[in-house]
């Protein structure tokens, strides 16, 4: 390797996500093993970006600020490595490494129609965001090719506001017999939301949706997911880096990874056909973060709090729920009183509460039937 640092430039309304440090933990670690260093911060001034080996790694998801970099980048004469975008105005210039979006949508859309579902809402898409409008692509295209009684109307975007997206769902609700939604974490929010109307899932309706994140194992129903490998996208991100630094005369290259189903209880475990169908086929705009909506801010806080837990974290919190005293929770773990100070303080920080009753009331609305052990088991992917 002729330098040891990678530039990587990233949205700030993308850093915190729990896609984006999964893409930062891929990147980090696959350069572990070629002894190379990152800097992941948010850069907001242009200028003190140092691009030593002329190539940029750039993650974001709105088109704006996309389309904003890569012509930086264009006059720096920069060569741009694109992680996770799906923008179909990304230059010649540009190699991407980026999930298979549509060809995703297409397979959940494929099994919940195996599975006797015909009438399947798209809930909580951001259309703004290159990615979801792939999913809105992949959707569309199955409604045409399994020929179902939907069309854009049964599409119920966010615009910034799950909370109106929900109500806007609900008016509709008897009309659907599935739903699939953009992220797992709008999908925990909206299960949460459906007890409180008494719809059961999947007794009344299946819902699925994307990310397979810690939520979607531990909330309940478990979500039936499709697996998006951002911490794998991160190691190719890497691999396809260095292939242009050594290969100074490739102008593009491109990575696609495939995402896998994970069957789980708001499906009820119903096992996909073995027909696969990945498709082809549009776009739309306004400018919105999907993770800034101040409805979501718990689900968003309670997921990003359950992935920087290790084993001691889960066995702190499933003692807490239990209903432990402080002082039992240090004897039953064999840990000082200081430990677990630190370790309450730093998970009730990481999930935006400043108490044991906040955090408490985070998993009753959400995670109402939260063990430690359902993380660590899981269904093997189809």
């Amino acid at each position: 390797m002729t330098q040891d640092k990678m530039a990587v430039w990233i949205e700030p309304s993308y850093m915190d996500t729990p896609w984006c440090r999964l893409l930062q933990q891929g990147i980090k670690t696959e350069l572990s093993r070629f002894r190379r260093k990152v800097d992941c911060s948010v850069i907001k001034d242009p200028q003190s970006l140092v691009v030593s080996n002329g190539i940029l790694v750039l993650a974001g998801e709105t088109e704006s600020w996309i389309n904003r970099m890569l012509e930086y980048a264009y006059d720096k004469n920069y060569r741009v490595c694109m992680a996770c975008s799906d923008s179909d105005s990304i230059m010649p210039y540009v190699s991407t490494v980026t999930l298979d979006r549509r060809g995703d949508m297409c397979l959940m859309m494929q099994y919940l129609f195996d599975n006797d579902r015909k009438r399947i809402a798209l809930f909580g898409v951001n259309l703004s965001s290159p990615a979801d409008q792939k999913r809105v692509e992949g959707y569309l295209s199955m409604v045409t090719h399994l020929q179902l009684p939907l069309n854009r109307n049964d599409i119920y975007p966010t615009f910034g506001d799950v909370h109106a997206c929900v109500d806007h769902l609900f008016r509709n609700i008897d009309r659907y017999d599935a739903i699939i939604s953009g992220n797992d974490l709008y999908a925990v929010y909206l299960n949460a939301k459906l007890k409180e109307i008494g719809v059961q899932v999947p007794e009344q309706i299946y819902l699925a949706s994307f990310g397979n994140t810690l939520l979607s194992k531990c909330t309940t129903p478990s979500l039936t997911t499709m697996a998006l490998d951002h911490f794998e996208l991160g190691r190719q991100v890497v691999h396809l880096s260095l292939d242009l630094e050594r290969n100074p005369h490739i102008t593009k290259e491109s990575i696609t990874i495939e995402g896998h189903i994970f069957i789980r209880e708001s499906t009820g475990n119903q096992a996909p056909s073995s027909r696969r169908q990945r498709l082809n086929t549009f776009k739309t705009s306004q400018e919105i973060s999907s993770y800034s909506d101040a409805h979501l801010h718990e689900v968003v806080s309670l997921e990003l709090c359950l992935t920087t837990c290790d084993q001691l974290d889960f066995s702190i919190i499933q003692e807490l729920l239990n209903g432990k005293t402080v002082n039992s929770i240090a004897d039953d773990l064999f840990i000082s009183q200081g430990t677990l100070n630190y370790r309450l303080n730093k998970l009730y920080q990481q999930a935006g509460v400043s108490s044991r009753v906040q955090f408490e009331s985070l998993f009753h609305a959400y995670l109402p039937k939260f063990s430690a052990e359902s993380i660590a088991v899981d269904s093997m992917p189809e």
